[in-house]
C-alpha cells in the first residue's frame, strides 16, 4: 500500500472510487439522512475543482484500488494557520489495518513541509469509532458544534 498525492490529471483514474468512498462515510456519518447519488457526485466535483484550484489536497491510500482518501485544506482560525482535514475516509473492507493512521501521519508530514503547526478536523458525535481514534492519534476536543432543529 501506497500513500500519493492525488493531481488533476490523475482525478478521472480514481472518479469513481473516490465518489463510493466518500459514499461510504455519509452514510456511516449520517445514518439518518437519505442522500440521493447527485450529493455524492456534486461532492466528487467539488473535490476535483478545489484541487484544480490549487485550494485543496487530497492523499489516497493506494493497493489494488483506492483504499483511502484524506482530503486538506489550509485555513486561518483565530491568526493561525491550520491544515483543515476536509474528509478522511478509509473503506470499510481496509479499516483496522493502519490506513488511517498513514493517511493522518502524512496530513502531520505534509503541514510540517509547509510549516503549519496544526491540524484540525469536524466530525459527527454518533462515530465513536473515528473518536477513538482521533484521540489515539493525539487530537484534543477544541470546540462543540452544536445546532437545533426548528
Amino acid at each position: 500500500m501506497v500513500i500519493k498525492q492525488l493531481e488533476e490529471q490523475m482525478f478521472e483514474d480514481f472518479r469513481n472510487e473516490l465518489t463510493n468512498l466518500l459514499r461510504e462515510n455519509y452514510l456511516i456519518n449520517f445514518p439518518n439522512i437519505v442522500f440521493d447519488e447527485m450529493y455524492f457526485i456534486q461532492k466528487t466535483n467539488g473535490m476535483f475543482n478545489y484541487i484544480k484550484a490549487g485550494k485543496a489536497n487530497v492523499f489516497i491510500a493506494m493497493d489494488e484500488c483506492v483504499c483511502g482518501l484524506v482530503w486538506i485544506l489550509e485555513r486561518e482560525f483565530i491568526f493561525e494557520r491550520r491544515l483543515h482535514i476536509n474528509e478522511i475516509v478509509v473503506g470499510e473492507k481496509f479499516r483496522s489495518g493502519g490506513i488511517g493512521k498513514e493517511l493522518v501521519e502524512k496530513v502531520l508530514t505534509y503541514a510540517n513541509e509547509i510549516g503549519i503547526s496544526k491540524v484540525d478536523l469536524n466530525m459527527t458525535v454518533n462515530n465513536r469509532r473515528a473518536f477513538e481514534f482521533y484521540k489515539k492519534m493525539g487530537f484534543n476536543i477544541e470546540s462543540q458544534l452544536l445546532s437545533l432543529d426548528i
